[in-house]
């Protein structure tokens, strides 16, 4: 679908990717799609595939690249490894010294796809503990949602409410015209129903959805919070 559209808009030829970040499912996919009939082939579309959980974690620890980071967090990582391998991937990240909007959107992928349970976030912590310098641990520390969450816990309880509704518009804004480019009249619409989410919610939506299914997301749920209210 994606491909059809890239080549009616600019007609060029299209490398075409397919990044497959299956859980359990660890036999190989095929990189080729057919469709035929008896005597007719009607399509042989063909195209590169990269099974996440047919890589290692530890061969893309010398990456210095913001798209291996993200990835890691969906590769072949044993149980035992999960927090070792959230500590490393906010590691290179905080040594990127990518922008603040780039930074916030690949810490936000990490932290959908590798949530830890309570007992992984133990290990994380003390991994975390143990990072010198002190000045690399506190980049880790502020690349975490659960620490910027905190934080905004705190920003209420002092009264700062309205702040933290700034900061975090902001940061949405930044994470959308990152993902879909220039934020337009659509976009801007929906900024005040994303606004009422936390960043647990609103950033696994703007990662994973195209523009047009997020304006349809975030138009059911301001539905369905209008038909609470009437009931």
């Amino acid at each position: 679908m994606y491909f059809a559209e890239l080549f009616r808009e600019y007609c060029t030829p299209i490398y075409t990717i397919a990044v497959l970040s299956f859980g359990e499912l660890k036999h190989l996919e095929p990189h080729q799609f057919n469709i035929s009939l008896p005597g007719l082939d009607i399509l042989n579309f063909q195209f590169q595939a990269i099974q996440l959980n047919q890589l290692h974690w530890r061969d893309f620890l010398q990456y210095q690249n913001p798209v291996a980071v993200a990835l890691m967090a969906k590769m072949n990582i044993a149980k035992k490894d999960r927090p070792r391998v959230k500590v490393e991937c906010l590691r290179l990240l905080a040594n990127l010294q990518l922008d603040p909007a780039r930074t916030f959107l690949i810490s936000g992928f990490v932290e959908t796809y590798l949530c830890l349970n309570k007992r992984e976030e133990r290990v994380f912590q003390k991994e975390i503990a143990t990072i010198q310098p002190v000045a690399e641990r506190e980049k880790i520390m502020q690349l975490t949602n659960s620490w910027v969450e905190q934080g905004k816990s705190q920003g209420l309880k002092e009264g700062k409410s309205q702040g933290l509704e700034e900061e975090r518009r902001s940061a949405i804004s930044s994470l959308m015209q990152f993902r879909y480019g220039d934020i337009d009249r659509q976009l801007s619409a929906v900024l005040p129903i994303l606004v009422t989410l936390t960043s647990d919610e609103y950033t696994p939506l703007i990662l994973r959805l195209a523009k047009e299914e997020l304006i349809n997301h975030c138009n059911s749920l301001h539905k369905g919070i209008g038909q609470g209210n009437t009931t």
